[in-house]
């Protein structure tokens, strides 16, 4: 996505707290992170060209369900995505009293001292495959598949509907082709294209977003890792506090204090001592971990030999992986 030079992802946010975002994977950080063409988060930002938000950098629903209609000209289309919107309503109310495993409410999250904002970000691709694969087929009276578009406005709604989060961004992969393919051309490469059944559903997913005045974060050359990325580093720059809604492990690079990660599936929230307690190593040490075991998702081969017993054993005894390196007995 375009957007102006030298404008913060966040409001308020200085020239000199910006930071490149931590890589999503073991591959090396980009030499040019998403930060320096920040992604806009309000209209002024955004060149007429561009398909993003109209006012807000976050979530308002009761305040703008109604201008929905003035994105659809075809009242059929309309029809059914403010149909969508009633049931995903009304199964948010109906489960609404579902609590999370390790969280009852948005305090639970990495508590401060009074109110400190709220910024979550979601991957907004895995969660359509995850409600892609998880749903029955589900057509509107014109045939369109929408069952993943049905089931994402319902993860929307929950996430304002308990959490309440003050800044809401959703996060995009623009394109399939990254910075990391350059670095690894086996990158990804065993992986299949996206089903066509779901494929037609994401223009009706970006329309939504847009209809609900909820920005959408995307930038050619990187993939919606690394914006999460950015947008949870400079949330934790500003003192505040980020969830990232996300079933990715890589994402566990990024927990600390303020930063936890929510799986809206499982309903469980995951933070830096969970972390500890499943892979026995800190936040810090993520990469050098993944780097090691290898990511069959990523199609990363890792090291011969070492699994995560062995990883979590050496990194414990020295630290990191180029400290492994200088002790190769």
């Amino acid at each position: 996505m375009a957007s102006k030079p030298n404008q913060p992802l966040l409001p308020g946010m200085s020239d000199e707290s910006e930071n490149s975002a931590r890589p999503s994977s073991a591959a090396a950080t980009p030499s040019n992170p998403p930060t320096s063409a920040p992604i806009p988060t309000t209209a002024d930002q955004i060149s007429p060209n561009q398909s993003s938000v109209k006012n807000a950098p976050c979530l308002s629903i009761s305040s703008q369900q109604d201008s929905s209609q003035n994105h659809y000209e075809d009242s059929a289309a309309e029809n059914n995505f403010n149909q969508l919107k009633r049931d995903a309503t009304e199964s948010v109310s109906k489960n609404s009293a579902t609590p999370l495993s390790k969280s009852e409410d948005q305090e639970t999250i990495s508590p401060t001292q009074g109110h400190c904002p709220l910024v979550v970000v979601v991957d907004t691709s895995a969660i359509l495959y995850q409600m892609f694969h998880a749903l029955p087929p589900m057509t509107s009276p014109q045939g369109m598949p929408v069952g993943a578009v049905h089931g994402f406005l319902r993860d929307l709604l929950e996430i304002q509907n308990r959490y309440q989060p003050d800044y809401l961004f959703f996060a995009f992969d623009l394109s399939e082709i990254t910075f990391r393919n350059e670095l690894y051309t086996e990158y990804k490469a065993h992986r299949d294209e996206m089903p066509a059944d779901l494929r037609l559903q994401i223009p009706l997913v970006r329309q939504a977003l847009e209809a609900l005045n909820v920005p959408i974060l995307e930038q050619p050359g990187y993939e919606a890792d690394d914006l999460i990325a950015t947008i949870a580093t400079q949330s934790e720059q500003k003192g505040w506090r980020c969830l990232i809604v996300s079933p990715d492990k890589d994402c566990r690079q990024l927990l600390s204090d303020r930063i936890d990660i929510l799986n809206l599936r499982k309903k469980e929230l995951f933070t830096k001592i969970n972390l500890e307690e499943e892979w026995g190593i800190t936040p810090e040490q993520v990469i050098d971990f993944q780097a090691m075991v290898g990511d069959s998702a990523d199609n990363v081969p890792g090291i011969p030999l070492i699994g995560p017993k062995i990883a979590q054993q050496l990194l414990e005894q020295y630290g990191s992986l180029d400290q492994i390196l200088q002790h190769p007995n």
